[in-house]
């Protein structure tokens, strides 16, 4: 193995026809996707103080929070539909720009009769891209972290995007009661976070801590303490 392919930075492609990638809103990095309500927070408590007396720090400056939100990548939806729902979501009427088509139905039963969502109605959001990384990697796909969607709830999925060759669609529960609306291409749908399979974790333990452990927990915490910043400026590896 050479050290060019050593240090060569692994690459997620998303793949569509020309006529498509000139028309459609393409996938993007997540972290061009920070949801409206966490910016508008500001960074500080105008009223909370913390145990140094200082005004207390809100979700605006949690790092754990903006990490998880900006990991992998954002498919949103690639084209405007107009969607009509009824006082209980159990039934949707959709229009869409007769260009390509967006969604299709879902099959209520393949999700049994004991979903938590009773007599929502099920949609698929069609995806145009087909997702390819490299060899050993895979996709997770959730619904956009912390972007608190009311109006609808995407499933969650892992597809081996190394070696599946077609487009992944997103079945879909529509939550929102007598919706009348468009909903705008750009929404995020989707969120793709790639990982390289033989990293994942599976083995695990359930144990007490030893006394060293227990010693660096204390330590850790002392700090987080006495410096505002210390697992921001210390312990957080930049991604």
């Amino acid at each position: 193995m050479s050290l060019i392919s050593i240090f060569k930075t692994p690459l997620i492609e998303f793949l569509t026809t020309e006529e498509h990638a000139d028309v459609l809103i393409p996938p993007a990095p997540a972290s061009k996707f920070i949801p409206d309500w966490y910016k508008a927070i500001p960074a500080y408590s105008k009223t909370g103080r913390d145990h140094k007396g200082g005004h207390s720090m809100n979700a605006k400056k949690c790092l754990p929070m903006i990490d998880a939100m900006t990991n992998g990548f954002i498919i949103p939806l690639a084209g405007d539909i107009h969607i009509r729902t009824n006082e209980d979501a159990s039934l949707i009427d959709i229009t869409e720009n007769p260009y390509v088509k967006l969604t299709e139905e879902h099959a209520a039963e393949q999700v049994g009769p004991v979903f938590p969502y009773p007599g929502k109605h099920l949609i698929k959001f069609i995806n145009h891209f087909v997702i390819k990384t490299p060899p050993g990697y895979s996709c997770l796909f959730v619904a956009p972290i912390n972007h608190l969607e009311s109006r609808f709830l995407t499933l969650g999925a892992v597809v081996d995007t190394d070696v599946y060759d077609r487009e992944i669609n997103f079945p879909t529960v529509w939550l929102a009661n007598n919706f009348d609306e468009i909903l705008p291409a750009g929404t995020p749908i989707i969120q793709c976070i790639p990982f390289k399979r033989e990293n994942t974790i599976s083995k695990y333990s359930v144990r007490p801590f030893t006394e060293s452990e227990w010693k660096k927990r204390e330590v850790t915490r002392a700090r987080q303490d006495n410096q505002n910043s210390y697992y921001v400026n210390n312990l957080r590896v930049k991604k």
